[in-house]
């Protein structure tokens, strides 16, 4: 997440949907740039809504990210913070990789990503950020951020990127659908079809 006072912006940084860039993009203008906690970057708007009693009237925003996609970035991530032994992070990959050895298992297990929708709703009933983005147009949209935030635009960071192919050649029928149903609400909100 970050905060700015002075330009009274709220971002919800949403995990893999180019949140670590966003948040490089806009650490020069933000009073706050995590709560506590490992993970506090990522907080859901509810609970940023919880912590901090002017969030409703800041302009709020995030990203949403096709949720196929998604979920083949973050278990490339997973696999590749695995090996990273200088972190926290790194210890808690590789104990999800000790009890998940396929994408497959990943997908059934409980660890994967709650959806987008969630991250950007505070009643789990709709939409409640006043802007929202989607990854695979994330320059053209956060331009247009910028101009409601009133920060000037700047060409965003690549950050955190994670390299495989094209996500819809780690699907078969069944994952495909286990997908489906696990992100049904990202899928109808946000308009995302498979293999686009």
């Amino acid at each position: 997440m970050r905060i700015s006072h002075k330009h009274k912006f709220i971002f919800i940084s949403t995990p893999k949907t180019g949140s670590e860039s966003v948040r490089a993009a806009l650490n020069q203008f933000s009073d706050i740039q995590s709560s506590t906690g490992m993970y506090a970057h990522h907080k859901t708007y509810d609970q940023i809504l919880m912590d901090f009693n002017y969030a409703k009237d800041y302009i709020s925003f995030g990203f949403a990210r096709n949720p196929w996609g998604r979920c083949v970035s973050h278990w490339f991530h997973i696999k590749k913070h695995a090996q990273n032994n200088k972190h926290d992070y790194g210890d808690r990959c590789r104990q999800i990789l000790k009890t998940i050895f396929h994408f497959e298992d990943y997908l059934l297990s409980e660890n994967t990503l709650r959806p987008c929708f969630n991250w950007l709703s505070s009643n789990n009933l709709d939409i409640d950020v006043h802007f929202f983005g989607k990854l695979e147009t994330i320059q053209e949209d956060f331009d247009t951020i910028c101009g409601k935030i009133g920060i000037p635009q700047q060409q965003l960071p690549n950050k955190n990127k994670t390299n495989h192919k094209h996500y819809n050649e780690y699907y078969d029928d069944e994952t495909r659908s286990i997908v489906a149903e696990k992100y049904a609400k990202d899928i109808e909100y946000f308009g995302y079809e498979f293999g686009e």
